[in-house]
């Protein structure tokens, strides 16, 4: 037995000041096991929209206050690019060609002449729920591969980050040898002996302070293709003198 969690039913907005309609709609789209939500008129259809969570419209053209049109042409142009593509079934009375023609320019997908046939309805209303659905992967697909391109570039930081840690490592190793010779050194100027033990004492501390970061960033790369060999390449690095 299957423990999988099956998908959401599509939610469906009617949006119709004809209550007949807008009963007749919802019981259509129950019987095709649709979610489905109705409202009287332009505004409450926008409000409800901004609040998301719509997969489809069922849009009445004519209607008082805001119009199908006019509530067609604010939804196109308040969707956000990075939002799942929203198809707009417009059904209205009129039925002139000026009339579709208004309705594709606002921004409808389809156009259905009320009275309408209910499997028509139904059958347009699948194809544009799948338009629907390709538009909601393809967009997860894209986030996916965003997030992939910055934890690529997440790791060629830290990894870059690592191999300079090792380099300064190195190279402080280097000058604080050199550093302890001169304090040797019987001829030196006691005015500049004065100034080493300072000196030194700082670059110990720089020393560890590249050597923290060097743990840090080992730990975060530990698990990648490159970091063993870092590790690897640490290891048979002959001292420096």
């Amino acid at each position: 037995m299957s423990d999988a969690i099956p998908p959401p039913r599509p939610t469906i907005l009617i949006v119709d000041d004809d209550a007949r309609i807008r009963g007749l709609l919802a019981s259509v789209l129950e019987g095709e096991n649709y979610a489905s939500e109705s409202v009287g008129d332009g505004r409450e259809a926008g409000a409800r929209l901004a609040r998301g969570g719509v997969d489809l419209l069922l849009l009445d053209l004519m209607m008082p206050g805001l119009n199908g049109l006019d509530l067609c042409r604010q939804v196109r142009a308040q969707t956000p690019p990075g939002e799942p593509y929203l198809p707009i079934i417009m059904l209205t009375a009129l039925t002139e060609v000026a009339d579709q023609r208004a309705g594709f320019t606002a921004g409808a997908d389809d156009y259905i002449v009320k009275p309408f046939h209910v499997e028509t309805l139904v059958a347009r209303i699948g194809v544009w729920l799948r338009v629907r659905r390709a538009s909601q992967m393809a967009l997860a697909v894209q986030a996916e591969a965003e997030a992939a391109r910055q934890a690529a570039q997440v790791e060629a930081i830290h990894l870059t980050a690592r191999a300079l840690a090792d380099r300064l490592n190195n190279e402080l190793a280097g000058i604080s040898g050199v550093l302890g010779l001169l304090e040797l050194h019987a001829r030196m100027p006691e005015d500049v002996r004065e100034l080493l033990p300072d000196a030194l004492t700082g670059l110990e501390r720089a020393c560890q302070a590249v050597n923290h970061l060097y743990e840090v960033t080992r730990i975060a790369t530990h698990d990648t293709p490159l970091g063993p060999a870092l590790d690897l390449e640490r290891s048979m690095s002959p001292p420096e003198p």
